[in-house]
């Protein structure tokens, strides 16, 4: 996030949002859906941030500090821009979306996908009445593998 979340503690002690966190897209990673390479990356970007880091939720991310900033990255950073371009492009060619919540990832990024090209892991396993299962739960479960 590029700005921390901003809130009071309420005489009760719950705590009632003044300013939300600002989150901004680090990375975006596409793999091929069908064919001979079948899970394969052919696009893995790290996105530049314009603004200073101030959490990197590297628990979730994997990122930390300077993953992000240009002249320290150990990875290639690229524009916010150019990752819009490369997924604008997918997306024009009929491809799917598959992921984990990817509404929120589209959203920050202000970018439109029809539902019939978002398959969302998030609202796929989702059971009536029920919080969102977890990326790290749904892999370990489904797949046996632990993430995260």
């Amino acid at each position: 996030s590029t700005d921390r979340e901003e809130f009071e503690i309420l005489a009760d002690g719950s705590r009632k949002i003044q300013v939300p966190a600002k989150l901004a897209l680090a990375r975006v990673s596409v793999l091929r859906g069908s064919g001979s390479e079948a899970g394969t990356p052919f696009i893995d970007d790290y996105i530049a941030m314009k603004e200073p880091v101030v959490d990197y939720l590297t628990r979730w991310s994997g990122l930390a500090a300077g993953d992000l900033e240009l002249g320290r990255s150990r990875y290639l950073l690229t524009t916010l821009k150019k990752v819009y371009l490369k997924l604008r492009y997918l997306l024009d060619r009929g491809c799917v979306f598959i992921g984990h919540g990817l509404k929120k990832d589209f959203r920050i990024i202000n970018f439109l996908v029809p539902a019939q090209q978002v398959v969302d892991t998030a609202d796929l396993f989702r059971l009536p009445s029920m919080r969102v299962l977890s990326l790290r739960y749904l892999s370990s479960t489904l797949l046996g593998q632990a993430i995260q």
